[in-house]
């Protein structure tokens, strides 16, 4: 994933789905899947924006680059927090 310094990362969450159709749960909690620019990086996961910053970080990723999460189920406004300023 090629970025300029200082990119804002924008990861959509989502609810996961089974296959019939209902939210997915795991013993720890509701599931969730992360995608960056229509990509999906992060599937069935109680934690989706610290999965999504170790993919990005396994990606290469070492600018001043900060994830934003999109909650479209939630609000129609992009979330302002939590920004995780990655290491670089």
């Amino acid at each position: 994933m090629m970025l300029a310094p200082a990119t804002t990362i924008v990861l959509v969450i989502s609810p996961s789905l089974n296959a019939d159709g209902r939210k997915a749960y795991s013993t720890r909690g509701q599931l969730f899947d992360g995608k960056v620019d229509g990509r999906c990086i992060v599937e069935r996961s109680t934690t989706p924006l610290c999965d999504a910053a170790r993919v990005v970080l396994a990606e290469g990723v070492r600018s001043k680059a900060k994830i934003v999460c999109d909650i479209p189920a939630r609000s129609p406004m992009r979330c302002a927090r939590p920004l995780v300023p990655l290491p670089g």
